[in-house]
């Protein structure tokens, strides 16, 4: 199926689905420590050291979040991209301190939506493990890349969660933190968009559509809808 933006004229009061982007948009990885991280991996059999390697490790820990399906895999994928495959004791060890370290944590404002009357969705590029015994997103459905084999921006991403959802775009609205994954693709299917820009790093008017919501925090939601 095919829409354009200008085939929505429907209000946000009218939205019967919100497709929720997850990392940055409900929850969050918290402040991690390089230094502490890195003597563990080294305690563990994984030689790192320098401070390009700090700088490489976040370059490649959101591809692992997206391509792994547990913690164990997860370990196992960064050891080998340093080059190093640890004894098994130590990749257990080094498994059990990731998983403790990296979890991801929900901002408190998502209390202010998990009670809306909308169906709740949430499209992701995170692994499910990562996110699925979070118990306040028992009411959410949730579609990773391996549940649906496209990953955002692909539009088919957006269309297969509305398909699953049972929904048509125009009743549909997504919201995330990012324009270029999250939101602009939304809008070139027809469905509402609502940007979270929880430090207030966007200017509105530098909004390549304009009909895209802004808010800055997710109890802000429910006015909207």
């Amino acid at each position: 199926m095919f829409y354009t933006a200008l085939s929505v004229k429907l209000k946000l009061d009218m939205i019967k689905l919100i497709i929720f982007d997850f990392s940055g948009t409900l929850g969050y990885i918290g402040d991690l420590n390089l230094r502490e991280i890195f003597g563990k991996l080294r305690e563990c059999g994984v030689k790192v050291s320098t401070e390009k390697e700090a700088e490489y490790f976040f370059d490649f820990l959101p591809p692992f979040f997206s391509k792994t399906k547990n913690w164990l895999e997860f370990s196992q994928m960064l050891a080998e991209k340093f080059n190093n495959k640890p004894a098994k004791e130590n990749l257990k060890e080094l498994t059990r301190y990731l998983e403790k370290k990296l979890s991801f944590k929900l901002y408190d404002d998502v209390a202010h939506v998990i009670n809306l009357p909308q169906k709740k969705a949430i499209l992701t590029s995170v692994s499910r493990f990562l996110i699925r015994n979070l118990p306040s997103l028992k009411n959410f459905d949730i579609f990773t890349p391996k549940d649906i084999c496209y990953e955002k921006p692909d539009k088919r991403a957006f269309e297969t969660v509305l398909r699953k959802m049972k929904a048509i775009v125009v009743e549909a609205v997504m919201v995330g933190d990012s324009l270029d994954k999250d939101l602009y693709p939304a809008r070139a299917l027809g469905m509402q968009a609502i940007l979270i820009d929880r430090e207030n790093k966007i200017a509105e008017k530098s909004l390549k559509d304009p009909s895209i919501k802004k808010i800055s925090s997710l109890k802000e939601l429910k006015n909207l809808l």
